[in-house]
């Protein structure tokens, strides 16, 4: 079956008990491997904390509540920021929600959220549920997808040698794992 990547919007869907975290936790159920950018925990416990004034007793139970779920959280790298600033010029994104975009990506994962800019980025790999949740910075707008034509990070002087650093830390880390594995 195909791997789900769970962003906060969706997971706040399921923590709070919104008619939209039915069809979340039927999705989750339904799934071998729930994925999640370390960012996930970052966004969920700030908007129970900031935004709904929940008491840290209360985060706490939510957070453990959504480990109960084994979402398998992924650490940022360094090879990930390159395509995280792909997303976000190209699509528009914040970088929080660009991380959930490249981790679907990269995991060939089908993509949960209640963010109907971030689905529309994903495309075909988004579930879409509710799209009440909007957690983007006050007073930011997302653009529209600006298309290839409009991606400059490429033109920056050091991009091919950053490129080629980044290659080879992900090869030795390859590397390392075919090691560890044999």
């Amino acid at each position: 079956m195909t791997p789900l990547v769970i962003d906060a919007s969706a997971a706040l869907a399921y923590v709070l008990g919104e008619p939209d975290g039915d069809r979340v936790e039927r999705e989750l159920e339904a799934r071998d491997a729930v994925l999640a950018p370390w960012v996930l925990w970052s966004e969920v416990i700030n908007v129970l904390a900031r935004r709904h004034r929940w008491p840290g007793s209360e985060v706490l139970a939510s957070v453990y509540r959504l480990e109960q779920i084994g979402i398998a959280t992924e650490p940022p790298s360094r090879q990930s920021m390159l395509a995280v600033i792909d997303a976000v010029e190209r699509h528009g994104l914040t970088a929080y929600d660009a991380e959930y975009l490249v981790l679907a990506e990269a995991a060939d994962a089908d993509l949960l959220t209640g963010n109907a800019f971030l689905a529309a980025a994903a495309g075909t790999r988004a579930i879409l549920v509710g799209a009440r949740h909007r957690l983007a910075e006050a007073g930011e707008r997302y653009a529209q997808g600006l298309g290839d034509a409009d991606v400059d990070w490429p033109r920056w002087p050091g991009a091919a040698a950053y490129l080629q650093e980044l290659r080879q830390e992900a090869l030795s880390d390859l590397d390392a794992l075919r090691s560890k594995q044999s």
